[in-house]
């Protein structure tokens, strides 16, 4: 009869024991301190008032990987800041939708979008509009695409207002014929 409870007892020491020891290792520890939780402006928020989590990996003192879920655990970005306050975006990013297909994807550079970035539709399968960056410019060189067919609809320069500006060109649909210059 005094087996049984000294057997329970040992497995209970046992099972505190590992929980004790799995709670202090690096790697637990770390993942609880690397995972924050922001709202739509990367602002850090509590959970209940959060829209996304953060899982950071810090790569060195001038890098750090961030994939940032929706609250349904899919990923919503994965792209690389400045340092671990993961303010300022710099590097490759890719953006997904809500269902987890591609959304956009393109550069950073000190916090400004640099290069082509492009936009997706169709559960990520065509591109829909094509940007055209200079940093550090303002503004940026737009292509606009059909999303039906995938040809290009028209394209011109948006300034730094979000407002078209310079010449614009239209396309005939279908074809590469210009339609009209703005």
């Amino acid at each position: 009869m005094t087996e049984k409870p000294t057997m329970i007892m040992l497995l209970k020491k046992l099972t505190l024991l590992v929980m004790l020891l799995a709670s202090s290792h690096p790697f637990v520890s770390k993942a609880q301190q690397d995972t924050i939780y922001v709202n739509e402006l990367g602002a850090i928020m509590p959970k209940v008032k959060a829209s996304y989590y953060r899982i950071m990996l810090p790569k060195d003192s001038h890098d750090v990987e961030v994939n940032e879920y929706y609250l349904n655990h899919k990923l919503h970005f994965n792209g690389h800041f400045t340092n671990a306050q993961a303010i300022i975006k710099h590097g490759y990013f890719i953006y997904y939708n809500l269902d987890g297909y591609k959304a956009n994807e393109g550069k950073f550079t000190n916090g400004f979008k640099d290069g082509e970035w492009i936009y997706y539709y169709d559960e990520g399968k065509k591109i829909e509009e094509r940007q055209l960056y200079s940093y550090p410019k303002k503004g940026y060189y737009d292509i606009q695409n059909d999303v039906s067919t995938g040809d290009r609809l028209r394209e011109g320069m948006i300034d730094a207002n979000e407002k078209k500006s310079g010449v614009w060109i239209e396309y005939f649909k279908s074809s590469d014929t210009v339609k009209l210059k703005l």
